[in-house]
């Protein structure tokens, strides 16, 4: 079983860069790497089973799909045991599980990968996907899962690293096209909300708007008759 998990060619840390991993992976959850520009997509060319098999290039992180069910943390607490209790063997699986757990600070990460068709769930208890105490679920799952465990070899520091040092590159266009999308998505959702629950609300805004344009084409008129008189 453990080896059916593994990616057939294990490349996930090709240049040799080991390093132990205790408690971190990602420095940051999937709410702040997005706000940083980095993105997450689903890595459909890969079976779901085969869930290690990530891949990192020009700020974007794609993750094979991950299904959630009844069984899965007694499936990945086996596996790390097994890791654990063998010498000779890799600890990929509990490199996975210090990874999620670094993604997953909070229900709303699941959420969001949830959303990206990256973490998928089965029925649990009776709760369809949707329902945001599975989400807050999953977060703890996985946090639950390393407690007390040693992490011998982490197999993404690579991946880490790379992703942990991009946000440092402001001149990336990519970067900058990823932030403004997750800004421009954050307003979409909190101007609703915010200044058009209530008529007042909206009426405010509506007048601070014009009284905003109405001030911008005053200044350019008077500004335009000033040079035109010199």
């Amino acid at each position: 079983m453990h080896k059916s998990h593994l990616p057939i060619s294990d490349n996930t840390n090709d240049d040799g860069d080991r390093q132990v991993l205790q408690t971190t992976g990602f420095k940051n959850c999937v709410t702040r790497l997005l706000e940083a520009g980095i993105q997450f997509q689903p890595n459909i060319d890969v079976a779901e089973e085969i869930f290690l098999h990530i891949k990192y290039l020009k700020g974007v992180v794609k993750m094979p799909p991950l299904r959630i069910h009844e069984a899965t943390e007694s499936i990945f607490r086996n596996l790390i045991a097994f890791e654990q209790c063998s010498i000779a063997t890799s600890h990929c699986i509990t490199s996975y599980v210090f990874l999620m757990s670094s993604l997953l600070s909070s229900l709303h990460d699941a959420e969001i990968l949830h959303h990206k068709n990256i973490i998928k769930y089965d029925l649990i208890g009776g709760r369809s996907g949707s329902d945001s105490g599975i989400h807050e679920d999953v977060a703890a799952l996985f946090k639950s899962m390393w407690d007390g465990v040693v992490l011998k070899d982490c197999c993404f520091s690579k991946l880490c690293k790379e992703v942990n040092n991009y946000p440092r590159s402001w001149f990336d266009w990519r970067r900058l096209i990823a932030i403004v999308k997750v800004k421009c998505r954050g307003y979409a959702i909190v101007l609703p909300s915010k200044y058009f629950a209530t008529p007042w609300t909206t009426m405010s805004l509506i007048a601070a708007v014009m009284i905003l344009v109405f001030t911008a084409m005053q200044t350019y008129y008077t500004t335009s008759t000033y040079y035109r008189q010199y």
